[in-house]
């Protein structure tokens, strides 16, 4: 488990605040895996009682108070809903938080159509992304090149605009690196490599990334967007602006990988 003690301690804090006894926690995806590096928190729950809505609330609320604006995703199965893949999955790879469920709960286990699934919830949310996405992006070409001056006395539609652009440049990013590469091993049936730089030289040799350079790149502007506060209107301007000139790149890498996984389905079955 690669959570230190204090993030440890801060989530069941959370847990004991806004969950009690009513539900099972578990750490899963990246941050469950000792040899990966960074990645969100994300976290499944299981809640016991009533609908959970109330609860995942209270729940995401504890969460943000005691470890701040650290990157965390909540996936949340309520009482009498059917299992979703990403909830076999969890229960599968996941390190509980709380105590054991009973034997009973999460004895199925993930099937070849439950991988499919995901896959497929993957791709929807890419080309939702990507095309969201397209859109901001032109929506922003009467202001480009951004300057000081853009930023400075942006109005609020403007300020939507730029918000919309950061949140779904963020978000592509993010399902390329943590699910579409990673889909594309998997169908090729592929040893997930440890490191990201490995995942990254096995998408440049499928063609899927133009180069590695790119994606770092990519990465580099991603995370300057999630962490800088950009309080300086220049330096502001100068981030979203070399976003914007990567945006193209980015969405043309998600539709080769998108179409990598097509191709590759219909191979199957043929």
């Amino acid at each position: 488990m690669r959570l230190d003690e204090a993030e440890q301690t801060a989530i069941r804090r959370a847990i004991d605040e806004a969950l009690g006894g009513q539900a099972v926690v578990r750490l899963f995806g990246s941050r469950a895996d000792d040899a990966r590096a960074g990645g969100d928190i994300d976290l499944h729950v299981e809640i016991d009682d009533g609908d959970g809505t109330q609860a995942e609330q209270d729940f995401r609320t504890a969460l943000a108070r005691v470890l701040g604006d650290r990157r965390i995703d909540v996936v949340v199965h309520r009482p009498g809903t059917p299992d979703r893949p990403i909830d076999r999955l969890a229960r599968r790879q996941g390190i509980p938080l709380t105590p054991a469920p009973t034997p009973d709960k999460g004895a199925v286990p993930m099937t070849d159509a439950d991988v499919q699934a995901l896959m497929d919830d993957h791709a929807t949310a890419a080309r939702l992304q990507a095309d969201s996405l397209a859109r901001v992006v032109e929506r922003l070409s009467p202001h480009r090149p951004l300057r000081a001056g853009t930023i400075r006395h942006a109005d609020a539609a403007l300020a939507e605009q730029l918000d919309a652009f950061q949140l779904r440049f963020a978000r592509l990013q993010d399902l390329l690196g943590r699910a579409l590469f990673r889909d594309v091993l998997e169908a090729d049936m592929e040893a997930m490599p440890q490191a990201m730089a490995d995942i990254v030289a096995a998408m440049e040799k499928r063609g899927i990334l133009a180069d590695a350079t790119l994606w770092q790149a990519v990465r580099g502007v991603r995370n300057a967007l999630a962490h800088d506060y950009l309080t300086d209107a220049a330096h502001t301007a100068d981030t979203l602006e070399r976003a914007l000139a990567l945006a193209p790149d980015l969405m043309a890498t998600a539709e080769r990988a998108l179409d990598w996984l097509e191709a590759r389905r219909a191979a199957v079955r043929s």
